[in-house]
């Protein structure tokens, strides 16, 4: 990293011309990353440039380093309430043991800036070196993952597929960009209750852009209220639908749809049929399901709708070697290493995952 300017140094810079290649300190000078043999993780050094200056470089490292250092324990503990000495201890013992993992959990991102935190921790990780071995890593695995289903017929028609809004696109609504929203239909979500970031704001700036909101709920949430349109759906007691998991169970319904609600196919199939669409819903719900579960993926090999209807729940297919992440060592980032310090960043001091004391109104509300 250029210490003038923050970013990562570029063969561009020491050569001339327009190269992007980054370059990592190789023993005794600067060296495309993708070559270098000899990195040095740690230490200064000074690169001539090609203009004739010279400028100041820092391998990322060194400056998880530096900020690692400007937080002794006796400061980790004044902000966290963490007794020094078991912050010491803890680290001691997932430093020298291996392999060591952490799972983050969802309670970490009901927080403004758990980004930072979500990357600390990560950083914490691949600093230990565990990173692509067996029983390491991070992750927010919940003990429960989603089975390899085929949606793809049913979710793509002549070849495309209705993008989905989260929480993120919530900027589409209020920009138009990267197209405009001015309808939004919330189906088994309620968005605008503690997962909308900074609700206040989302509230007060974005709902009321919208020119028509409907939600399908069976309980008057909080993106109930908000809604122009409030449509009973049915319970889980009251529609047949898969339950994902290690288990794969059929959730099968024991009563019918009380008063006027509807399952959720149900809903969009009236509103497809009026609308024109109707032979896109045409089969069953039961048939869907039997599509999903003809997937070639070995976790559902032998796993079909009779017998979810026979047996009850069924134990996936477990692999015989365990999934390790990242076991090649190849990443998805623009240099295809880890990246702890991320130069697109610089501009909102957000390199490095510094603490942030998160303000009141950027708390969100309590589950």
């Amino acid at each position: 990293m250029r210490e003038d300017t923050g970013a990562f140094l570029r063969e561009g810079d020491v050569i001339g011309g327009d190269s992007n290649s980054y370059l990592a300190w190789d023993t005794l000078a600067a060296a495309p990353s993708a070559t270098a043999r000899e990195i040095a993780l740690v230490g200064r050094y000074e690169v001539r440039l090609a203009d004739g200056t010279h400028v100041r470089c820092a391998p990322s490292f060194q400056l998880l380093c530096d900020l690692a250092e400007s937080y002794p324990a006796e400061r980790a503990a004044a902000i966290t309430t963490v007794p020094a000495e078991a912050i010491r201890a803890l680290a001691i013992e997932f430093a020298t043991h291996k392999p060591s993992a952490i799972r983050i959990g969802y309670g970490v991102d009901r927080w403004y800036w758990s980004d930072y935190t979500a990357r600390s921790i990560a950083a914490l990780v691949i600093a230990t070196g565990n990173i692509g071995i067996a029983g390491g890593g991070v992750s927010v695995h919940s003990g429960t993952y989603a089975p390899p289903a085929s949606m793809m017929t049913f979710r793509k028609i002549d070849g495309k597929s209705a993008p989905l809004l989260d929480t993120i696109g919530l900027s589409a609504i209020e920009f138009g960009r990267p197209y405009s929203v001015k309808a939004l239909w919330l189906s088994t979500c309620n968005m605008f209750n503690q997962t909308a970031p900074n609700r206040k704001r989302v509230l007060s700036d974005i709902v009321p852009q919208l020119e028509f909101l409907v939600v399908s709920e069976h309980f008057m949430t909080a993106s109930a209220e908000l809604a122009d349109l409030v449509l009973p759906a049915a319970t889980i007691f009251e529609r047949l639908d898969l339950i994902p998991g290690i288990f794969l169970q059929l959730q099968q319904p024991a009563v019918a749809p009380e008063g006027e609600s509807k399952s959720e196919f149900d809903i969009f199939k009236g509103l497809a049929e009026r609308m024109g669409f109707g032979e896109l819903f045409q089969e069953t719900p039961q048939h869907y399901l039997e599509e999903a579960l003809t997937s070639t993926d070995a976790l559902l090999k032998g796993i079909t709708f009779d017998r979810l209807q026979r047996e009850g729940p069924l134990l996936m297919n477990r692999p015989v070697e365990p999934y390790v992440s990242f076991q090649d060592y190849r990443f998805e980032t623009p240099s295809g290493r880890i990246e702890l310090y991320k130069e697109e960043l610089v501009a909102h001091g957000a390199q490095l995952p510094s603490t942030t004391s998160p303000s009141r109104q950027h708390q969100t509300m309590p589950s």
